[in-house]
């Protein structure tokens, strides 16, 4: 086989991959490519009955002839969705959040973590001193521990600051510590999101659930931290993963119905 022609080959591979993945999916497992309203027919009017999140797992049972709807099973329940907004478990998946991890020796060297948020940029806000709200700078790489959240703002404590309101997106949320040397630079980890809980307990509760009935995950660790924006609820999640591990764990869990996101790591 002459070289053009293997290139050539090669590139006609490629492309047909992309074309695959693009094509809107009508049968089998599949996962949303937006947000998108489940309604009750296959039809715009139609009431919602519920509402998914981009890159939910759902099972497509086919279009209605002559409708721009797909019908699909998601959670137990079944609906329809516009045609065009599944594609194929086997798509590379974006990561949909940042979480840290924060270095033992510094932030954990008991073996206990010292706070629940890392502050990812320089940020201002007010704290609470001697009885006297006062204004402070929070420099990078701070670990502080959640309070409570009022009006949209995260109130958080350190072990100098009995309080300090500061923006959300100045923050990350801890999912665990590390041991790595590589002097700030992040280690390219990235962790599986499989869903969101009210407590810890419940996250942890959900994972033996799911590591008992899927051998996949009995390789991997859990982490359970508070919810990337909603700092209310907890992430579950599983790793670490490199891509390549990433991507296949998704696959394989996308197989059996389960909802699978990918989180990139930050190293502080």
């Amino acid at each position: 086989m002459s070289r053009p022609f293997a290139a050539a080959l090669a590139l006609a591979i490629v492309l047909a991959a992309g074309a695959a993945f693009a094509q809107a999916v009508t049968s089998g497992e599949a996962l949303l490519d937006r947000d998108v309203e489940v309604r009750l027919a296959p039809d715009a009017a139609a009431p919602v009955a519920a509402k998914l999140a981009k890159g939910s797992v759902v099972m497509a049972l086919g279009a209605p002839r002559g409708r721009p709807f797909t019908e699909i099973v998601a959670a137990g329940g079944v609906g329809y969705v516009p045609s065009g907004v599944l594609r194929s478990i086997y798509a590379p998946r974006q990561a949909t959040g940042t979480v840290a991890v924060v270095s033992r020796a510094r932030w954990a060297p008991d073996g206990v973590l010292r706070g629940s948020h890392v502050v990812r940029r320089a940020v201002s806000g007010m704290a609470l001193r001697d009885g006297k709200r006062v204004p402070v700078k929070m420099e990078p790489g701070t670990v502080l521990s959640l309070l409570d959240v009022q009006a949209g703002k995260l109130r958080f404590a350190s072990d100098t600051i009995a309080s300090v309101t500061l923006d959300a997106d100045a923050l990350l949320p801890v999912a665990g510590v590390h041991d790595y040397a590589f002097g700030g630079a992040a280690p390219g980890l990235l962790l599986a999101r499989l869903g969101e809980h009210a407590d810890p307990e419940r996250a942890r509760a959900e994972w033996s659930r799911l590591s008992a009935s899927i051998p996949l995950l009995a390789r991997y660790a859990p982490f359970v931290f508070p919810a990337v924006g909603d700092p209310a609820r907890f992430t579950l999640s599983f790793g670490p993963l490199d891509r390549r591990g990433a991507e296949a764990a998704c696959t394989a869990l996308a197989q059996r119905l389960v909802d699978c996101w990918l989180l990139d790591v930050v190293a502080y």
